[in-house]
């Protein structure tokens, strides 16, 4: 049989004797071709799924929001598609055509998909939503949430997220003797104490070396810079565990080769229950502080005023009617950039958040900037405008590399910039070294006579904790005392003012959503912590809460200024890729955690590029359409540029149309535009035409699909100890988690990424390699530090690759199974991110017999298997069976 047939045969044999029939039709008409939906005719349309409505039905996890019920309208569903119905939800969350209607009630005509839909919507534009009713009498509600309910709803879900993160250390600790608390990076054993260094604020750098009679075992404890620890200590039972000891808890700060650095409050003299302070074994923690400080954050947001209350109402109250009357164009400004090279979408972009021409009195403006569309290049020209207005701006985002890829950008574009890096230096790119807050306050004239104080106040601390047997030994120890007070308390005087003498000559500081906060706190000066704009790179990828935290920070503007109407929060990002991470099972607390202030507004603003439709039951053969035509550049109209409050770029510079294609017609509308023309840089430089039969890849091919469907390639479910699935975190969680593998698919990944290196001479830094599950990582790592010229490939999952890009891409989807399910794969946003890191070179290896149970990959495996889908020329796009 022909490959194909064959491939399908294995896991469809049922479906066989349709694709035979397929085959000969095709074979009538001198060519052959089938359609992956025809295999799974249930797949044909794609549609989000079905679910119970979520927490936000509920006032607070309480009950009905009494104070909403005031009115309600009831609506015949006579709309002729969903679309209609999601655009009546956002003219409702809108206020527009709704006076003093709190609420929507539609009958029973709904379809249980449209309903399911509708619930989603309503998720995505900040509404309440419950069904109620059965049978013929089913109905859907939909209301407001005010303001102080939706800081309610967040604290409680936080509340969840905390009790869940502390849930899951507890279960790994289950692991009762110390050898599976090793295995499985819970336990740290017998530790040596190499060295202790005072650091700021009087804190104690631990540098803690392995036993050397236990070679390599630091390296099993799974933690990195940033990670919480905590002192461990055996029970009366003998079990490991927490110490309850003041100063017990510290963190990562680096981590090197059989030795670590651990930040502590304490000296190892000064903690209680330590039986050798030569010597001690560490718990890796939860972490709790990131929760309290997003918690003390959303209740400060109840009593903001002035301006940051302005922001927050826009987020989360204010009605479209509200905003068009803040709508004003008298001013005029004429903008220079400082960037020629700025397509128009860009230019506009910057002149909404910079021009008082071109501006409103909105407080918010959001950039949606898709893959490669050149975000961080625009964010960097309005950042150096807002400076040039003499502003002080605060610039934020969801991860350090985000943080430090703007900053080097700010950097690269004008080096005599007034910029620092809040953060640990330790995790901070090394291009930042010499613009840290810490390196900056050390040229301080105060810093270095803190950092002496300090270690005089330490030394007499420990002058008090010894025991004495002469007769004034206690007044000895009472004066020690009083001098170290006396010592730690001008030291800390000192170090304020050699951060408040930074901070003064700061105009961008750059941080975390959570770090920056703790730069801040030991400012003398109030209006040191007080910035002009705040701007958010990768905010659809933030927790409502943390963007919150920035809120606190912004100053008001006196009415005035000219630039007084400029936007105060500028939020970038994409909210077709994937949301913030959440632990929490409780659907409701999930649902408030992941449901990001940068969608509600983008979806409330018209959807961003391809609008609210780009991912409503979008049917297969639109999406392969859409795609050839993308190929072909027969571009088509729609949702471009921007509306009231969002600009959207949507020129792509990242790869070619062959490898945008699909991505782009699925989650983009169709409405990305490919400007990366060249795909070379990188050819088969070391293979002959007679040689090529041997080899996996294609010689001219940048997009190949490998199907493994019939080669018999089994998945396996093993019990492995290792972070939560899909988790960014930097201290995510150890659990004895059930993750999913597949060897065979593994060996045949490993042998493409080989060719790439070798056949192809693309450097192993250039390749990364992606898949869905832990398991499977750390399968192909092993086998990877085995072999010398795979060492340095970069392997992770899909959540770890999410804002990266690279040269060759190979993606390896691991399911396959009788059953057809394929996981978290139907997550749309994650198979987005999954196709969207490659610039030149783009493999994906997986089971179309599993897959295709999905609507989104049943599209992408008819699209990849289409004769000419690709250029028929170049052969830019393949697709071959494992047999062939």
């Amino acid at each position: 049989l022909p490959g194909r047939i064959l491939a399908m045969a294995h896991d469809a044999v049922p479906h066989v004797v349709n694709a035979v029939v397929l085959l000969m039709v095709s074979s009538l008409h001198g060519s052959f071709s089938f359609s992956f939906s025809s295999l799974h005719p249930a797949s044909r349309s794609l549609h989000l799924p079905s679910h119970t409505p979520s927490i936000r039905k509920l006032s607070c996890f309480d009950g009905m929001r009494n104070s909403l019920r005031l009115s309600s309208m009831k609506l015949a569903d006579d709309r002729e598609n969903t679309t209609d119905l999601v655009n009546l939800l956002r003219d409702f969350r809108n206020g527009i055509h709704q006076e003093d209607e709190s609420k929507l009630i539609f009958d029973a005509q709904l379809s249980s998909k449209d309903r399911a839909l509708l619930h989603e919507a309503c998720e995505r534009l900040g509404l309440g939503h419950e069904s109620f009713g059965q049978n013929e009498e089913r109905r859907l509600s939909v209301w407001k949430i005010q303001t102080a309910d939706r800081l309610e709803d967040i604290e409680n879900a936080l509340r969840i997220e905390k009790t869940a993160a502390r849930k899951q250390w507890e279960e790994a600790m289950a692991f009762s003797e110390p050898n599976e608390m090793e295995a499985a990076g819970m336990l740290l054993l017998n530790a040596r104490i190499q060295n202790v260094d005072v650091t700021d604020f009087g804190r104690f750098k631990w540098t803690l070396a392995e036993d050397a009679s236990r070679k390599g075992h630091m390296t099993r404890f799974n933690v990195k810079t940033g990670s919480p620890v905590v002192l461990a200590q055996r029970s009366k039972s003998g079990q490991w565990q927490a110490s309850q000891a003041s100063g017990s808890f510290g963190f990562i700060i680096s981590t090197r080769r059989g030795s670590l650095d651990v930040i502590f409050e304490v000296h190892p003299d000064q903690v209680e229950n330590i039986e050798n302070t030569e010597s001690i074994s560490l718990l890796a923690s939860p972490d709790s502080v990131t929760y309290d400080r997003l918690l003390q954050g959303t209740r400060k947001c109840r009593n903001l005023g002035g301006d940051s209350k302005q922001i927050l109402d826009m987020m989360f109250e204010n009605d479209l009617d509200d905003m068009k009357e803040a709508l004003n164009t008298s001013q005029q400004f004429k903008l220079e950039f400082f960037d020629s090279m700025l397509n128009q979408e860009q230019r506009d972009a910057v002149e909404k958040c910079c021009s008082p021409q071109k501006t409103s009195v909105l407080p918010i403006q959001l950039i949606h900037g898709p893959f490669g569309t050149g975000k961080t290049k625009t964010l960097v020209e309005i950042i150096r405008q807002r400076i040039k207005l003499d502003q002080r701006i605060l610039v934020c985002a969801a991860s350090n590399a985000a943080v430090d890829n703007l900053a080097i950008g700010l950097l690269r574009a004008d080096p005599n910039l007034q910029l620092a890096r809040a953060g640990l230096p330790e995790r901070v790119d090394e291009q930042l070294s010499g613009v840290t807050l810490a390196a900056l306050q050390k040229k301080e004239p105060s810093a270095a006579l803190s950092k002496s104080l300090f270690q005089q106040a330490n030394e007499e601390l420990r002058v008090s904790e010894k025991w004495r047997r002469s007769t004034n030994g206690a007044a000895i120890r009472r004066e020690a005392r009083k001098e170290s007070r006396e010592l730690f308390r001008d030291a800390r005087q000192l170090q304020k003012e050699a951060v408040s003498a930074t901070l003064r000559k700061v105009r961008i500081l750059c941080g975390t959503l959570t770090g920056f906060v703790s730069a801040l706190q030991e400012a003398r000066d109030d209006e040191l912590v007080l910035f002009d704009a705040v701007i958010v790179d990768e905010a659809s990828q933030a927790l409502t809460a943390a963007i919150l935290q920035t809120l606190p920070y912004v100053k008001n503007q006196t009415k005035q200024s000219v630039y007084s109407h400029l936007p105060r929060m500028i939020l970038a990002g994409d909210h077709r890729q994937l949301p913030p991470t959440v632990l929490a099972e409780d659907r409701g607390a999930r649902t408030v955690l992941q449901s990001t202030i940068f969608e509600e507004l983008m979806e409330r603003d018209g959807g961003g590029l391809g609008g609210n439709k780009a991912i409503i039951r979008l049917d297969q053969s639109e999406i392969v359409a859409r795609a050839q035509n993308l190929v072909s550049a027969n571009l088509s109209e729609g949702n471009l540029g921007g509306q009231l409050w969002s600009q959207t770029l949507f020129r792509q510079y990242r790869m070619p149309a062959s490898l945008m294609a699909f991505p782009a017609a699925s989650f983009y509308g169709g409405l990305l535009r490919p400007e990366c023309q060249n795909a070379g840089g990188y050819s088969y430089l070391n293979c002959s035409d007679e040689s090529e039969t041997s080899l996996l890849l294609r010689k001219t091919c940048l997009f190949e699909a490998i199907d493994t469907a019939g080669a018999g390639f089994d998945e396996e479910t093993v019990t492995s100890a290792a972070p939560t699935e899909g988790s960014r975190s930097s201290s995510a969680v150890l659990v004895r988690d059930f993750s999913t593998l597949n060897r065979e698919q593994a060996e045949l990944t490993l042998r493409i990424v080989r060719e790439l290196v070798e056949v192809w001479n693309i450097p192993p830094h250039d390749i990364g390699v992606i898949t869905p599950y832990n398991a499977h990582a750390s399968l192909l790592r092993e086998r990877m530090q085995s072999d010398a010229c795979m060492q340095s490939i970069d392997v992770s999952t899909v959540d770890g690759f999410q804002g990266q890009e690279k040269v060759a891409i190979v993606f390896d989807s691991v399911r396959s199974n009788a059953d057809c399910e394929v996981g978290f794969l139907s997550d749309y946003r994650r198979i987005n991110v999954a196709l969207t890191r490659a610039k030149r070179k783009l493999v994906v290896v997986g089971d179309s017999a599993t897959l295709t149970s999905d609507p989104v990959w049943a599209a992408f495996w008819d699209w990849a298997a289409m004769p000419g889908s690709g250029d028929a020329e170049s052969f830019s796009i393949a697709y071959r069976s494992y047999y062939e």
